[in-house]
This record gives structure tokens, sequence and C-alpha cells, in this order.
């Protein structure tokens, strides 16, 4: 099992904001820092997205994946309900149909929302960034410091692992 700590600066990052997009391919720690998020903050549903979902779809994930037996159209009806923060994971595999009223939602929501894709190509996404309402994480915010590294015992990275233990792991040994 690969080593895990608690990204404490990551967190508190994404604790200061409304919204938030991580975006970084397969392996950066998207779903780590999700899970991680959710088991320190009270009140967060976490979700991987399916493919085929609509936005009713993701919706009911959300209220069953919560315990809740009421139905839910839109994401204020699920912060009535006690949900504070929705995390979504594989945000990317949601159709357009899915992801644009998401989105578009997200403008006038008092709910918490984080994704986690391999993209960021959203069209509303781009206009929420210029307007400073969501926090979008890239690979290069994922990496690991040299201080985490050494946390969990790795030892110092030579530079061209951009800060990523696996690499070294990968490739059977530090140069």
């Amino acid at each position: 099992m690969r080593p895990s700590l608690p990204r404490k600066g990551l967190l508190r990052r994404i604790a200061g904001r409304h919204h938030v997009l991580i975006c970084a391919p397969s392996g950066y720690g998207k779903t780590r820092l999700l899970q991680q998020y959710e088991q320190a903050t009270p009140g967060s549903v976490y979700l991987s997205a399916g493919m085929t979902w609509t936005y009713q779809d993701l919706l009911n994930a959300a209220t069953r994946a919560a315990g809740l037996s009421t139905v839910a159209t839109s994401l204020e009806d699920l912060a009535a309900h006690g949900i504070g923060t929705l995390l979504i994971d594989d945000l990317h595999r949601l159709p357009d149909t899915t992801t644009t009223p998401l989105f578009t939602e997200l403008h006038s929501v008092t709910l918490k929302v984080i994704g986690a894709a391999y993209h960021s190509q959203y069209p509303l996404v781009h206009q929420m960034l210029a307007k400073d309402r969501i926090l979008l994480l890239s690979s290069q915010d994922l990496a690991f410091s040299q201080d985490e590294i050494l946390a969990i015992d790795q030892g110092p990275l030579p530079p061209q692992t951009l800060g990523w233990p696996s690499v070294c792991a990968l490739s059977g040994t530090a140069h």
C-alpha cells in the first residue's frame, strides 16, 4: 500500500474556499484528498460519478450516500437536508448535460462543492475562476512538499520526481 498522510496544507486551502475543482491525471491523490476531507468534515458526502448520470441521478446519489430518504431537486435541497459539502470524484465522467446544470447552480448555492477531475474544461468553471468563485488545484498543487515526503519516511526526492514519491517507487531508484 502506498504511503498516506493527511494533506493538512491542502485541506486548509480547500476548507477556506466555497467551491474547489481538483484537476490532475490518475494517481495524483485526488481521491485520497477528497476522502480525507470527508473524514475531517462533518456533513460531507462523497460520490464517485457515474458515466451516464443525469443531474437528477447525481442528486439522488447524494441523498442516498447521506442516508436520506428524501428526493432532492437541487443542490440547495441537499443543503437544506444537512449536507454541507458535496464531494464529487471522477467529475470528468459526467456528461455535459449533467455538469452544465451543476456548475450553473454553483453560482447561487450555499452547499460547498468539491470536484475532482482529469481536466477543467468546463465553460462555467472558467467564468467562476475569473470571478474568484472557485479554487482550481492542479497536479503541481497536489505534489508533496519535502516536509511531507520526510514525514512518510521516503527520504529526500531528487527534483526530477516533481514531489511524487511514487516516481521513485516505480523506477526502483531515487536517481
